[in-house]
C-alpha cells in the first residue's frame, strides 16, 4: 500500500544530497527517502534493544551493586573510557567515547561484550548494500577536553524499574520494526 505525503520541506543541501544519491545509486528519490526511514527505524530499534540488553546484563552480573560511573579521560591526547561499579574499576563493562571536539563534548557509549554476535543491519538501496554493525544510543555526554571528577552516574538500584519501563517500550518498538524490516 502506498500513501502520498504532503508538506515536507527540505533545505537545499538535503535536496542536493538526495539528488546526488539518486543519480549515484540509480534509484528514485522516493526510494531513497523510504529506505532511509526504514534504516533509521531499524537502527533505532536495534540501539534500543542493545541498550536494554546491556543494562539487564549489568543488573544480573552486578546484583546488589549500587552505582555505575562512566567517565572519559585523556591519555596521550586520546580519549579513553572507563567504567567503575561501586568504586571498583571493571573490565567487563566498557564505555566507548566519541569526541566531537568542535562541540567540546565526548559522547559515551556503554557496551557489555557478549559471547554471541549481534546481527548487523544490512540495508539495500538500489544495488548497494549498507552494513550497519552496531547501532547504539549514547549513555550521555561529558565535556571535552576531559575534566577531572566528571562522570555519568547510574543508580543501579533503579535498573529494575527502568528495565520494566523499557520492556514495554521495546515490545512496541519490536512490533513496529517488524513492519519496516530492512532486508
Amino acid at each position: 500500500m502506498t500513501k502520498g505525503v504532503k508538506g515536507f520541506r527540505l533545505d537545499s543541501e538535503v535536496v542536493e544530497l538526495l539528488d546526488g544519491l539518486s543519480k549515484q545509486l540509480q534509484v528514485s528519490q522516493t526510494e531513497i527517502v523510504a529506505e532511509g526511514i526504514r534504516v533509521l527505524a531499524a537502527a533505532h530499534y536495534e540501539a534500543f534493544k542493545r541498550q536494554h540488553d546491556d543494562l539487564d546484563l549489568i543488573r544480573r552480573t552486578y546484583d546488589g551493586a549500587q552505582q555505575l560511573m562512566a567517565a572519559v579521560f585523556e591519555e596521550e591526547g586520546e580519549p579513553v573510557g572507563r567504567v567503575v561499579i561501586d568504586g571498583k574499576p571493571v573490565d567487563d563493562v566498557l564505555v566507548h567515547p566519541y569526541v566531537d571536539a568542535e562541540a567540546g563534548v565526548a559522547h559515551l557509549y556503554l557496551s557489555v561484550p557478549r559471547s554471541h554476535v549481534d546481527l548487523p543491519i544490512v540495508a539495500r538501496i538500489g544495488k548497494q548494500a549498507l552494513f550497519l554493525p552496531h547501532p547504539r544510543f549514547a549513555l550521555g555526554e561529558l565535556p571535552w577536553p576531559a575534566k577531572k571528577n566528571y562522570g555519568i552516574f547510574i543508580d543501579l538500584r533503579d535498573l529494575d524499574a527502568l528495565l520494566d519501563e523499557q520492556k514495554q517500550a521495546l515490545a512496541e518498538a519490536e512490533e513496529k520494526a517488524r513492519e519496516v524490516t530492512v532486508s
